[in-house]
């Protein structure tokens, strides 16, 4: 079975039930008023409906889905135009949370992520600037800064604050950087 909020994109509640229907996967849609209840009440129809608490993104929740189905459904999704990109898994670990307690961590998982990415696409892009072109002490600082921030990432995984304090400072290093033309200079 199915869970999905759709929260703001409730007008696309139709084509994704048409999807799901196809597949003949069993679906329910939740309101505002049920992101409250947990996942065992959601799943087997005992919720009551609480005080609405909408949530930031549509979600999907999935129980005795095979990875097959999953890749078939988001396989679906994409060719009827549709996207889901916060999805979970029904758990022994998650079944007693509140749907909005997953939701939440899987925000905060999805923003971890994004800031990773960043972080990662800042070492990208440093390998593609010319150290030539910036003040030597300037370069020096930055290249140090993401060199030693680089080591930390790789070593272990960082908590989620640790890795906003990363991409913060590497933006400041690269921020900090000034171009050899602004030290009238002939170095």
């Amino acid at each position: 079975m199915i869970l999905i909020y759709l929260g703001a994109q409730h007008t696309q509640q139709s084509a994704y039930e048409q999807v799901l229907q196809t597949m003949q996967l069993p679906v329910r849609f939740l309101s505002d008023a049920q992101t409250e209840a947990t996942l065992n009440e959601l799943f087997e129809h005992r919720e009551h409906e609480r005080h609405a608490h909408p949530l930031s993104h549509p979600l999907m929740v999935m129980k005795d889905v095979s990875d097959a189905q999953f890749h078939r459904i988001m396989q679906q999704f994409h060719a009827n135009g549709l996207s889901m990109e916060r999805k979970a898994m029904w758990t022994v670990h998650n079944q007693d949370w509140s749907f909005a307690r997953l939701a939440e961590e899987i925000e905060e998982e999805h923003r971890y992520f994004a800031d990773r990415e960043q972080l990662y696409a800042i070492f990208s892009a440093s390998n593609h600037k010319d150290p030539q072109a910036y003040a030597p002490a300037s370069w020096k600082a930055y290249a140090a800064t993401l060199t030693r921030l680089y080591g930390q990432l790789v070593r272990q995984e960082p908590s989620p604050q640790e890795l906003k304090a990363m991409l913060e400072e590497a933006k400041a290093a690269e921020a900090a950087l000034l171009p050899r033309s602004i030290l009238n200079t002939d170095q």
